[in-house]
């Protein structure tokens, strides 16, 4: 039979750096109301300051958990037990911030004029000949172009710098969903990532 050292020569040495809740395990009761249709009889993990976690019996027959033990729950969600020991040799406790801006430290959390105007290549301007109607086209530098309009309603008050300035705000403000859209879809990308690299 191999010896500990000559195992370990032939394998290859990982370290954890996974993020995982966990509960070290007081007690646990067994919930005899409470009845799960699919996993038979519930049972309820118990810490030493009162935290419960309610798991089905199929947890139960699979890790034997006992008092003293940790309940972990993986970020995908999977449950599994861990002898104290092995545990505590593994993690230390630490605080978790649940914001958007700590979950997506390199994507903005919102879209500023700044940006919007940090995106354009051009504008262009031009006057419906024979109306009040100005519009403004804005091309972005990836090469969209957003259009806004602007018209008075009487050409005694038509004012040409006002008439641009309102037409290009329109033309902005088509920008900014866009730009909302994609950093949703930059989260959501980060987020179907991060489960692949969980696996």
């Amino acid at each position: 039979m191999s010896s500990l050292h000559e195992v370990r020569n032939s394998l290859t040495a990982y370290r954890c750096y996974k993020t995982v809740w966990a509960m070290k395990i007081d007690k646990i009761n067994h919930l005899s109301d409470k009845v799960d249709d699919d996993n038979g009889d519930r049972y309820e993990l118990v810490s030493s300051v009162g935290n419960t976690v309610v798991v089905t019996s199929t947890y139960i027959q699979r890790y034997s958990p006992y008092s003293g033990g940790y309940y972990v729950m993986y970020t995908d969600g999977y449950e599994s037990f861990s002898p104290a020991k092995a545990f505590e040799d593994g993690y230390i406790p630490f605080a978790v911030d649940f914001s958007e801006a700590a979950r997506y430290p390199d994507i903005p959390d919102r879209v500023t004029i700044e940006h919007i105007y940090s995106l354009i290549e051009s504008e262009e301007y031009m006057d419906i000949p024979g109306t009040t109607t100005t519009v403004c086209v804005i091309r972005l530098k990836n090469g969209h172009t957003s259009i806004g309009e602007a018209a008075s309603v009487s050409k005694d008050i038509y004012d040409e710098t006002v008439g641009k300035t309102i037409a290009k705000k329109n033309a902005m403000d088509k920008i900014i969903p866009l730009e909302a859209y994609l950093i949703r879809q930059r989260k959501y990308e980060m987020d179907l990532n991060k489960k692949e690299t969980d696996y």
